[in-house]
């Protein structure tokens, strides 16, 4: 196990060799993948008395969109419609597939989440769907967003809204 922890690393890892005589032991961890997460142990045998420090790694996602990177899986860019619309709300609707499941939030142009209906989910050779609907009662850009957090994948599609009613 302990090997296989050092494999995991390779090329990824520097040590401040020259710092250890100034009491730096520290390492630096290149390309970190959600994978290096975890509760790591630095043992001082030489220290009097000896010493042993525990310190937690947590790599969180960059979510960002990955359609490019050619990701079995990753979500394409959300498919937007408008359902129905009077002169003073709007009803759209947003669907996404991918593997694994992504997740859907609908947003408006300060970024606030929107209250949207529970998710539909269904699945189709071998992906699943989910759709999304909201209703909005202001004039606004609202973007419907698609995250994949195990793929650190996030796309996203926008849609203008005037609503006439306002003054």
């Amino acid at each position: 196990m302990i090997r296989r922890r050092y494999k995991q690393f390779k090329g990824r890892v520097s040590f401040f060799y020259n710092q250890l005589q100034n009491g730096n032991a520290s390492i630096k961890i290149t390309r970190t993948k959600m994978a290096d997460s975890g509760i790591y142990r630095c043992d001082f045998p030489h220290l009097q008395p000896s010493q042993t420090f525990y310190i937690e790694l947590v790599v969180d996602p960059v979510l960002k969109d990955r359609t490019g990177e050619n990701i079995p899986g990753a979500a394409p860019e959300p498919c937007i419609r408008t359902l129905a619309d009077t002169e003073d709300w709007f009803l759209l609707q947003c669907e996404a597939h991918g593997v694994p499941r992504p997740t859907l939030k609908w947003k408006d142009s300060d970024n606030n989440t929107l209250p949207a209906e529970k998710p539909h989910i269904s699945e189709r050779r071998g992906r699943s769907y989910v759709t999304v609907k909201v209703t909005v009662t202001k004039t606004d850009n609202y973007r419907c967003v698609a995250t994949q957090k195990t793929l650190s994948h996030q796309v996203a599609a926008a849609i203008p809204v005037y609503i006439q009613a306002e003054k």
